[in-house]
């Protein structure tokens, strides 16, 4: 049977962003948003980590 793909929605997004700013583990973060921990780690965190200059 395959497998449902969602994506993370602008709430989810500002969530995980918001509790990554505030230290929370990618674990608790993903436990608040009921989605499992590799979720948060490849669609929400990864955007927002500040990258340097060039």
């Amino acid at each position: 049977m395959p497998r449902s793909y969602h994506h993370l929605g602008h709430a989810d997004r500002a969530t995980i962003m918001l509790m990554h700013a505030e230290g929370h583990s990618l674990r608790a973060i993903a436990e608040r948003l009921k989605r499992s921990p590799s979720t948060v780690s490849r669609r929400g965190a990864t955007p927002y980590q500040s990258r340097p200059a060039l």
